[in-house]
């Protein structure tokens, strides 16, 4: 949005630019009135623009400052100008981020884990449990008796006769760790989609930001710069001249759509992988 605004507004100076062109032009009797009007036209366009975009942007603080915990109508400097960050990540190094740290994952791990040992301790109580103990006293000669110590032993165990509640406890344990297996492998095959989704959409935005920066934009400002040239030797119309300007100011519109939606796909691919990227070499 700020770099629209920015587009806007020059946009909206060479608008008046051209009108001045066009009046100028008429007062000479070279361009006929209506050329006038067209850009007036135009530049009311660009004056409506900015004031949508202007409440646009005023929505955008209000929902960043609430999601950071701030009041609604703190004050967000205007962003500046990115250019596209080295990227050289595969999709094996992105799902090694993914597995490494992505939180829903490691709950499943230790929801398989706790199954896992459910299952043992479940089938451990199918044997029964021995329990030994030995005792000792120590005896004072008192009266006629010599006051011989006294030891003693103790065996003990339970028998797990109730084999079907034991059974029915481990078959319990075992589904749970299953149905955790599958969980995990579903949410491993959705994190691999989503990452092989988010590298298809970000090499696109990739492309079309180098395609309008290097090509686009620049074959866009020679053709407003020969329309221009052409009118001014009546070998071009005004309509042709305003045509290449705004045909220009979509192609801008265009490029920093493309870069924006480049930096919010990298944000997408953080959030599958679930840290931060590192910085590409």
């Amino acid at each position: 949005v700020d770099r629209s605004l920015e587009t806007v507004a020059g946009t909206a100076r060479l608008l008046d630019d051209l009108i001045r062109l066009a009046e100028s032009m008429y007062g000479v009797g070279k361009a006929g009135q209506q050329e006038i009007f067209q850009a007036q036209v135009e530049r009311s366009k660009m004056e409506e623009m900015r004031i949508g975009l202007e409440q646009k942007r005023r929505t955008l603080v209000a929902t960043l400052n609430t999601l950071a915990y701030r009041p609604p109508e703190t004050a967000i400097p205007q962003i500046p100008k990115t250019s596209l960050p080295p990227f050289s990540f595969s999709s094996a190094e992105l799902e090694s981020l993914a597995l490494a740290h992505r939180p829903a994952l490691k709950s499943l791990k230790a929801k398989i884990d706790k199954a896992e040992a459910g299952a043992q301790l479940a089938e451990k109580e199918l044997y029964p449990d021995f329990t030994v103990s030995l005792e000792y006293m120590q005896r004072e000669p008192a009266m006629d008796t010599p006051g011989d110590d006294m030891y003693g032993a103790q065996l003990s165990f339970n028998l797990p006769i109730q084999s079907d509640r034991r059974h029915a406890k481990i078959a319990e344990m075992q589904a749970s760790k299953r149905m955790a297996v599958q969980e995990l492998a579903v949410l491993q095959n959705q994190i691999r989609l989503a990452i092989n989704d988010g590298l298809a959409q970000l090499e696109r935005s990739r492309k079309l930001t180098r395609l309008y920066d290097k090509g686009i934009l620049l074959q866009a400002g020679g053709a407003i710069e020969s329309a221009m040239a052409a009118y001014r030797t009546d070998k071009a119309k005004f309509s042709e001249v305003l045509a290449s300007r705004m045909a220009l100011f979509n192609f801008e519109r265009e490029y920093h759509g493309a870069m924006a939606e480049h930096q919010m796909q990298l944000a997408v691919l953080e959030n599958v992988v679930g840290t931060p990227l590192p910085p590409a070499p």
